[in-house]
C-alpha cells in the first residue's frame, strides 16, 4: 500500500502537480495548512488530519461536511505534531492492510511532501518520523523539489529514480553505523564505520546500474539531492 501525506512545510505548487502526475497512491492524507494548496489545485484525497489552526476556515468548513472524507481533528495542545498524527494514521492503514488477504501485497510505503523548509525544528522532527515508520517495517521518504530523504537498516537497493539526482549522501542516524558497504557508487565503501560528527558519507555519486547500500548494525540516513536548476530534473 502506498500512502501520500501532504503537509504544511515549504511546497511549490508546480512540484506538487508534477509529482502527482508521476506517482499513484492508494491513500492520500492532507495535513492542516496544506489544505489551502490542495483545495486550490482541486486534488482529491481520502483523509484530513490536524488541529486546523493554520488552514483558513473558509477552506476547511466545506470539507468538514463532505461525505466519505475521514476527518481527524485534534486539540492544538497535544504531544504530537500534525504530521506525526498523519504518519500514525498512514501506518495504521498499512498495518491493517497487511492483515487483509485480499489486499495487494506490494511494497508498503509512506511518502511525505511539504516536510522540509521553513522551521528547522519541524523539519528535524519530520526526519525522526521516517525512523518511526522504519521501526514499523514501513519504508518512508521525504521529498521536496531537489531532495529525497530515506533511511536504511539492513540492505537497500536504490531504484532507477535515484539517477535523477546528482548526489547521494549517507550519514548515521544512530550514534554509529557499522559494516557499511556501498556498491555502484563513485566512492565505494566496504565494511566501514560511519560515526556522528563526521561528514565522510556526503556527496557521493552513482556510477553503477544497481547501486546498493547495506549496514550490519545501526541506521543510516540516505539523501538523494541535486542543485536547484540542475538540468536532469524530474520528480
Amino acid at each position: 500500500m502506498k500512502v501520500l501525506i501532504i503537509t504544511g512545510g515549504t511546497l511549490k505548487k508546480e512540484f506538487l502537480v508534477r509529482f502527482l502526475k508521476a506517482h499513484a497512491f492508494d491513500e492520500t492524507i492532507v495535513v492542516d495548512g496544506a489544505l489551502d494548496m490542495v483545495s486550490e489545485l482541486g486534488i482529491s484525497f481520502q483523509s484530513l488530519v490536524g488541529d486546523f489552526d493554520t488552514v483558513k476556515p473558509s477552506v476547511l468548513n466545506p470539507y468538514l461536511e463532505q461525505n466519505g472524507l475521514y476527518v481527524e481533528k485534534h486539540c492544538p495542545q497535544k504531544n504530537e505534531t500534525d504530521t506525526e498524527l498523519a504518519v500514525n494514521l498512514g501506518a495504521a492503514k498499512i498495518l491493517d492492510g497487511r492483515k487483509d488477504p485480499k489486499k495487494d501485497k506490494g511494497e508498503d510505503e509512506i511518502i511525505i511532501l511539504g516536510a522540509t523548509g521553513g522551521r528547522l525544528d519541524h523539519m528535524l522532527g519530520n526526519i525522526h518520523l521516517v525512523y518511526k515508520a522504519l521501526q514499523e517495517g514501513i519504508s518512508c521518504c521525504l521529498y521536496d523539489e531537489d531532495n529525497c530523504l530515506f533511511m536504511v537498516e539492513g540492505f537497500k537497493q536504490l531504484g532507477k529514480e535515484a539517477k535523477n539526482y546528482r548526489y547521494v549522501s549517507f550519514l548515521p542516524f544512530t550514534d554509529q553505523a557499522e559494516g557499511v558497504t556501498l556498491e555502484g557508487f563513485l566512492y565505494p565503501l566496504h565494511d566501514a564505520k560511519l560515526e556522528k560528527g563526521s561528514t565522510l558519507g556526503i556527496s557521493n555519486e552513482i556510477c553503477g546500474d544497481r547501486p546498493s547500500v547495506s549496514v550490519k548494525k545501526g541506521v543510516l540516513v540516505g539523501i538523494l539531492s541535486r542543485d536547484s536548476g540542475w538540468t536532469k530534473h524530474c520528480c
